[in-house]
């Protein structure tokens, strides 16, 4: 028998707490195979004293012991009226739109900096792309650096580099890069897996040739023009501003 405490707001993100039973994973919940460690952040008074490490218990009538206290990130979703509870990891945002509306990343409007959207539209004009089924973003236009990011508590989340994300269609972790995992992220057992972007990158390049760059008097204005997130911002396309990593 084990215990959860959650405290899950509707269609919002929350964190779930579970106890490990018995070398055996233990959760209500859909898709919590791997538990996220809150050692650092669980504190007293969030499980009875019974269930504390080392504790002799039963569950599903069999006994078992109390090996540790773990926390899931757990959204509650509605699925065609009906409601549910969700590990976070198997929960997937949703993809960059060929229409992105109002939508801007956060400090679009102060700095020219493209989205990755706006590069892949760059790039196809600049090369003079034809063909979107072998297409490969340039490493050089995209972020090669993991940036760990605070998410529950002092627990980090390590999301894979922009490069990595946006030039690979597979199912990885960051583990698997072959480069430094920097301080702070899950372990290796623990480290989410996550699906490669490139199918949706040679989505987003074969859009862009169907709008004939060749037909704009510069790929800056093909950009601005095609590319644009709904604001007033206006970004520059040139070889100088969108290769811009080693």
């Amino acid at each position: 028998m084990f215990l959860i405490y959650a405290a899950l707001f509707v269609f919002g993100a929350t964190s779930c707490h579970a106890a490990r039973i018995g070398g055996k994973e233990a959760s209500g919940l859909d898709g919590t195979d791997a538990l996220v460690d809150a050692s650092a952040s669980a504190g007293d008074g969030d499980f009875p004293a019974w269930a504390s490490k080392g504790s002799q218990v039963s569950y599903q009538g069999e006994p078992a012991t109390v090996l540790a206290v773990e926390m899931v990130p757990v959204v509650k979703l509605d699925i065609g009226g009906q409601t549910k509870s969700v590990a976070l990891k198997y929960v997937t945002p949703p993809e960059e739109d060929d229409d992105e509306g109002g939508q801007q990343e956060e400090g679009e409007e102060a700095g020219a900096e493209m989205n990755v959207r706006q590069k892949i539209f760059c790039e196809v004009c600049l090369e003079g792309v034809r063909s979107s089924s072998n297409y490969v973003p340039a490493k050089t236009m995209l972020n090669g650096t993991i940036d760990p990011q605070t998410n529950l508590g002092r627990l980090k989340e390590c999301s894979p580099s922009e490069r990595d994300l946006w030039t690979r269609d597979d199912k990885f972790t960051i583990y698997m890069l072959g480069k430094p995992v920097p301080d702070g992220c899950p372990s290796q057992r623990r480290a989410p897996y996550i699906v490669g972007k490139l199918s949706l990158a040679r989505r987003i390049c074969k859009q862009a040739i169907s709008k004939g760059p060749r037909s704009y008097p510069s790929c800056t204005d093909f950009v601005n023009k095609q590319a644009a997130t709904g604001s007033k911002r206006q970004v520059e396309c040139t070889k100088g501003s969108l290769y811009t990593f080693r």
